[in-house]
């Protein structure tokens, strides 16, 4: 049976035989366990963006996607398993839950107070905010200009004597 998904799994074991003394036995015994999701800190994605900025005054949501080592999403109704903490500014309301597997919370500063530095706690693990991700055209562009040197490279080479 695969228990990698979250639910309620009931497991049955029977057993029978014949005693020493010849007689006939059968025994079952039942277990039923709920397998909660155990959220990986790899597989948890942990982003932010900029929900509304009013002149120095900048409202951010900080959201999280908690997953387990197989991308079982935690959720949706896990909102109290989900911490924000900041190193400044002001948390506006509580941890959202979209009801989908993600997770958010606004958080108000002043920016010329700078930007606070923020991290989540799943399940008591810490999570890593993500890296800003290099869009693909970007990587196409430098793959581009790469080729066009070498190409421009060997042209000249071929010219010289």
């Amino acid at each position: 049976m695969n228990t990698q998904y979250e639910g309620s799994y009931v497991f049955r074991f029977k057993a029978s035989g014949v005693s020493p003394s010849g007689s006939q036995f059968s025994r079952v015994k039942t277990i039923a366990e709920y397998v909660r999701v155990e959220v990986d800190p790899g597989q948890t994605i942990f982003d932010v963006r900029i929900y509304q900025q009013t002149g120095n005054l900048v409202l951010k949501e900080y959201y999280v996607i908690p997953r387990d080592k197989f991308g079982g999403y935690l959720g949706p109704g896990y909102p109290d398993q989900i911490q924000f903490y900041a190193t400044g500014g002001q948390w506006v309301g509580p941890v959202i839950d979209y009801n989908n597997g993600i997770y958010s919370q606004l958080l108000s500063y002043d920016q010329t107070q700078g930007q606070p530095e923020v991290t989540s706690v799943i399940q008591g693990k810490p999570i890593k905010l993500s890296g800003p991700a290099i869009p693909c055209w970007w990587i196409c562009l430098i793959i581009i200009i790469i080729l066009l040197l070498i190409i421009a490279w060997l042209i000249i080479r071929k010219r010289r004597p």
